[in-house]
């Protein structure tokens, strides 16, 4: 529901975020904006003023992850089980 905060996961890791429901898109899609995020980054500052997710916990490293044409690190298209935070173990894999 709007408002819940979710765990995002996928193979690499994991990510929390709040839920904003849209009908803007496709039915099992996730869109989360890009960016580093500060909320765990430890700095006072950025934490306090520029909190968000790290959306790069989610990709993973290395020559298997990249987009096989170009070579660049692959950080779309990834599949991503999504839970409720405050949930138990339970989740949909789209």
């Amino acid at each position: 529901a709007d408002g819940d905060v979710a765990e995002i996961a996928t193979e690499h890791g994991a990510v929390r975020a709040p839920v904003k429901l849209s009908d803007d898109l496709m039915r099992y899609v996730v869109a989360l904006p890009h960016g580093w995020g500060h909320r765990e980054s430890g700095l006072a500052f950025a934490s306090a003023h520029r909190a968000g997710v790290n959306v790069n916990r989610l990709a993973g490293d290395g020559a298997g992850n990249t987009e096989k044409l170009s070579g660049m690190a692959r950080l779309t298209a990834l599949p991503v089980r999504v839970t409720r935070a405050d949930a138990p173990e339970r989740s949909e894999e789209h």
